[in-house]
């Protein structure tokens, strides 16, 4: 009988010892009964037995062990579990550790709470890889709004386009996030409505490369702006048909009325030159013409 106790006990800890999260157990004074490898290795030790008998003010900072202490005795007193919290533990060099915990009382064949079971794991790889996350998210952000460019998701199979916070500063919407394909459509101006429909269908035939069009964008006042509308596709169902539209809205209205007016200031510099008497030519560094005017053809005899 002992020795089927023992070779159940001894079974038990090598199931535990090869879990990579870190278990412990404790008494209501908060003395560890038994761990696993896992979280022995957590403090640098080979042994877990080298934890047994003591208590977290063995290992932590004082402020840190009177914290897990009260956990401890909250736990206990209310009955009541704490489930997947997550902590960020001081190194000693400077750097943390994050940790997500999980503690329940321990009760015994009679409901009584005897103790403190606990289930830690090692999440510091997940946290990083989340706040660099988050950091792109921002630069992108960032970025986005100084170039005053907008992200859309288009997914073909729902119909829907879902839009960045950044789309709303564009149209002057604050409640535009979400729109039906169609009615992203509708947004633009009929002038500009079918030859966007057309680019886009075209695009999604393969028929073109990408789908580019500049239209005029339908504002919350009433009002229109310029933008131009990028999109590619990132992803396709398992027939190869897309199903997924990955794109950038660009307010160019500023670049639409320079141009305007650059081109404005051309057709008067035409028309100026058009009318002069005196025969006009302009020739580059290379010696070529790149203008005549009327008069100068006829002085020169050219057509």
């Amino acid at each position: 009988m002992q020795a089927n106790l023992f070779d159940a006990r001894h079974m038990l800890q090598l199931v535990l010892d090869h879990i990579p999260q870190q278990i412990f157990w404790k008494n209501k004074e908060g003395k560890y009964l038994g761990v696993n490898r896992a979280y022995a290795q957590g403090f640098g030790l080979a042994d877990p037995a080298q934890i047994l008998g003591r208590t977290a003010f063995d290992f932590h900072p004082l402020e840190h062990a009177q914290a897990v202490r009260k956990d401890d005795i909250a736990i206990m007193e209310s009955g009541l579990p704490l489930i997947d919290r997550e902590d960020a533990i001081q190194l000693p060099d400077g750097g943390n550790r994050w940790e997500m915990r999980s503690k329940l009382p321990l009760k015994d064949v009679n409901g009584e709470v005897v103790g403190i079971l606990g289930l830690y794991e090692d999440i510091t790889q997940f946290k990083q890889a989340e706040m660099a996350a988050r950091e792109n998210e921002l630069r992108l952000r960032l970025a986005l709004s100084a170039s005053n460019q907008a992200l859309y998701e288009m997914n073909l199979a729902t119909g829907l386009v879902n839009f960045s916070p950044e789309y709303a500063v564009i149209t002057r919407n604050k409640t535009a996030t979400t729109l039906s394909i169609a009615q992203f459509f509708e947004k633009i101006h009929p002038d500009d409505r079918d030859r966007a429909e057309h680019v886009f269908h075209a695009y999604l035939a393969e028929e073109l490369p990408v789908f580019r069009s500049e239209v005029r964008l339908e504002m919350q006042d009433g009002g229109w702006k310029w933008v131009l509308l990028l999109g590619a596709i990132v992803n396709r169902d398992s027939r190869g048909t897309p199903s997924k539209i990955l794109g950038t809205i660009t307010d160019i209205s500023d670049l639409k009325r320079l141009s305007d007016q650059v081109q404005e200031n051309v057709n008067r510099l035409r028309d100026i030159t058009d009318t002069l008497a005196e025969g006009l030519l302009v020739q580059d560094a290379q010696g070529r013409i790149t203008f005549v005017n009327p008069e100068a053809t006829i002085l020169l005899g050219w057509n």
